[in-house]
């Protein structure tokens, strides 16, 4: 007997590029390192500054998307050293 899973209908998906939104424009080298060096750094540098002001924003679920990084205060180190283990 096979087994038949299925998604609800309230699931949303989400395509991620390196575990952010996957917008059209990260296909390309160039606009990818525009994204990177203009939205995705900064993101990180404020992560790095105050990750518990980042880890307070995920109480609020109208937060979801915006430009924090959703990590707990204790994956500070990895954000900061750039790389997780």
């Amino acid at each position: 007997m096979k087994n038949i899973y299925y998604l609800k209908s309230s699931v949303i998906p989400e395509p991620l590029v390196n575990q952010w939104y996957a917008y059209p424009f990260l296909v390309s080298p160039a606009t990818s390192a525009m994204l990177t060096t203009y939205s995705h750094l900064p993101i990180m540098q404020s992560y790095v500054d105050n990750p518990k002001s980042h880890e307070g924003m995920l109480k609020y679920n109208e937060m979801v998307g915006g430009p924090f990084i959703a990590l707990e205060s204790h994956y500070f180190i990895s954000v900061a050293i750039g790389g997780f283990s």
